[in-house]
């Protein structure tokens, strides 16, 4: 049987073969050639294709296997002995996390099997065993094992037990259902943007909270213009509203959060815009994410509180037309200069 091969979908495999059967006797010769191959992993038997959420892994063709599974062989995670395209969850079917000073790693293994039978029985006769990967560039924070890509930040346990996800989506409709995916998205003065910022975890017990909302001429989380819209929990902007229920009158779950705005510019400049939001998770019995905002005493927030926050961004957002605000660039009080207007009903 051949080797994992030393990359996924490429790099080189090995075979062994020992001269056993029969066994040389009455001092026979051994079996002529080595005993150890090597080959190529072409790198057309697969493509990998990475998003924010799952692996799809693309074999060249059909192979002749009874069923194809991934480390985990639970019943998600198996599939048709034909089957070319095999999609997994990051966190699902046995994958296996690790990360350098640069990266992390999202690892698994496609299984083709022959033979069930023969497999339960411990044997083999061609069975197909080809691993992959995913690798995201980690955003240098060290505040925890993370990567961030548009729209959404991955925070995981270096154990790999779990992660936090956090999203931050815009929808066309206040009914939510059409999210806008295609950016830069173009607005209108008579537009209204409908914006969600949740977390995505298991744990029950956690709710989520809106440390700062700003508008920012620039996708990273530091330096370039900004308009604070929440700032140190406390909404700063005279037409945000905080959203507590949806269109039901249902209340929202508390590990999601939703603000409306009116529309909104920065002064003089033609950049695009993208919405920033820092998060904060609370659990059990810490009920601070519930209103963030301490009115009798503002305050800037604490080093040990930052340490629970998150950072998130979405955009780029381009207007057609114009109204004007104010906006600060980093620490330097000025009149910001942006053509971008912003009709924004911010879900938090």
């Amino acid at each position: 049987e051949w080797s994992t091969c030393s990359e996924p979908c490429g790099g080189k495999r090995t075979i062994t073969r020992t001269c056993t059967n029969p066994a040389p006797l009455h001092g026979g010769a051994t079996c002529p050639g080595s005993g150890t191959s090597e080959g190529d992993c072409s790198e057309e038997m697969c493509t990998v294709t990475c998003d924010g959420e799952k692996m799809t892994v693309t074999l060249a063709g059909e192979g002749n296997f009874e069923i194809i599974h991934l480390i985990d062989d639970a019943t998600d995670c198996e599939f048709p002995g034909d089957t070319t395209v095999i999609e997994t969850n990051l966190h699902e079917c046995g994958t296996e996390i690790g990360y350098n000073t640069t990266h992390l790693y999202y690892k698994n293994e496609v299984h083709g099997i022959k033979s069930e039978e023969e497999a339960d029985a411990g044997i083999t006769r061609g069975d197909f065993k080809l691993p992959f990967q995913c690798a995201y560039e980690r955003d240098g924070n060290a505040k925890g094992i993370r990567w961030q890509i548009t729209g959404q930040t991955v925070v995981e346990s270096v154990t790999g037990k779990g992660a936090l996800t956090f999203l931050l989506e815009m929808y066309e409709t206040d009914a939510y259902s059409k999210k806008i995916d295609d950016f830069p998205f173009e607005l209108s003065l008579t537009d209204n943007l409908f914006v969600q910022v949740k977390v995505d975890s298991p744990d029950t017990t956690m709710s989520l909270g809106v440390a700062q909302l700003q508008a920012k001429d620039t996708p990273n989380e530091t330096g370039g213009k900004s308009y604070d819209l929440v700032k140190d929990g406390c909404i700063e902007d005279s037409t945000t509203e905080l959203v507590v229920q949806d269109k039901d009158g249902k209340a929202l779950d508390l590990k999601m959060k939703r603000l409306n705005f009116q529309a909104f510019n920065f002064l003089n400049s033609e950049s695009t815009i993208y919405i920033h939001a820092v998060l904060k998770v609370c659990v059990k019995d810490d009920t601070s994410c519930n209103d963030m905002c301490d009115k009798t005493r503002r305050r800037r927030r604490s080093l040990d509180e930052e340490q629970n926050e998150y950072h998130v961004f979405q955009g780029p957002l381009i207007a057609t037309d114009a109204l004007s605000v104010s906006g600060v660039d980093v620490g330097v009080k000025c009149s910001l200069v942006t053509t971008l207007l912003l009709v924004l009903s911010l879900i938090l």
